[in-house]
């Protein structure tokens, strides 16, 4: 194995170990701050270290394709928000576990927004997830059904912001991607906190830390999916979900055997539609060869 891709793995479970651990922060600081508070200090948090980053590298912020730059960060911002509603309202396993279902939603809305072709793997990768989701909202842990929805619906608008993340992609910088949701979704979710701010400065530095605990993970997942294909860097983010729950279980939260056997069909979902992408790509692959 070549030394960047041995590195670049590397830089992925960093990654999954960053995003499971900004997960259990989320759920301690939302014991003190509401979601959309949470949401605002890593909205802030992201502007200000992606601006420096983008300014240090060339002087200059600059977006070539504006409408997939606009609508990669409206849909982001949306599904970044409504991940933290849903930790603050449920376990960070569960929401972590459902809202790691995005990539089906992906798949469907490349097909029904952007004409691309439908994979065989979609429709049964679907239903996997589906009757997964099923167990996992009726498990019996007791936890508000509106915490597992807000999850889902953060995995929904996250699969369409990823399909305006994959065109915007070409021609923008990986930080100025990253600014784009901070900067639509800072004046939102800071408008919706304005009620009952709690100016805990504890509370606060936690909900920066979380900012700048997120961009450290989005710098290593964005260096190594340079260096690791992206079928294999799927199947590392796995960890994440088990991080999470591992994390979750750490601060107290409950667990029930139906939640296993839910992600246990919802994990095989995500394989199967991985593989299923993996194949196709080498099939192109070797049709040009």
């Amino acid at each position: 194995m070549p030394r960047n891709e041995r590195l670049g793995i590397l830089s992925l479970l960093a990654a999954a170990f960053l995003f499971a651990l900004t997960t259990a922060l989320v759920k301690l600081s939302s014991a003190s701050l509401s979601g959309y508070l949470i949401s605002a200090m890593r909205f802030l948090v992201g502007i200000v270290l992606s601006a420096a980053a983008i300014l240090t590298r060339s002087g200059k912020i600059r977006v070539t394709n504006r409408k997939d730059w606009v609508l990669r960060g409206l849909y982001g911002a949306v599904s970044m928000i409504l991940s933290y509603l849903a930790i603050a309202r449920t376990s960070g396993g569960r929401a972590t576990l459902l809202g790691n279902t995005y990539p089906i939603f992906v798949a469907l809305f490349a097909a029904l927004f952007f004409r691309e072709r439908l994979s065989r793997a979609a429709v049964p990768s679907l239903a996997l997830c589906t009757l997964g989701s099923a167990l996992v909202l009726n498990d019996g842990a007791g936890y508000p059904t509106t915490g597992d929805v807000l999850a889902i619906l953060s995995a929904v608008f996250a699969g369409l912001a990823l399909n305006h993340l994959k065109r915007a992609r070409a021609t923008e910088d990986p930080f100025t991607l990253y600014l784009s949701p901070c900067l639509f979704g800072l004046p939102v979710s800071a408008v919706l906190s304005a009620r009952g701010v709690a100016f805990d400065p504890g509370a606060l530095a936690l909900a920066a830390g979380i900012g700048v605990v997120v961009f450290l993970a989005q710098i290593c997942m964005t260096w190594g999916y340079k260096h690791v294909p992206v079928s294999r860097g799927s199947r590392i983010f796995y960890l994440e979900t088990l991080l999470a729950i591992g994390f979750g279980a750490l601060l107290g939260e409950r667990l029930r055997p139906a939640f296993f056997a839910g992600g246990a069909l919802i994990a095989a979902g995500l394989a199967f539609d991985a593989w299923d992408a993996a194949r196709r790509k080498s099939g192109k692959i070797l049709a040009v060869q």
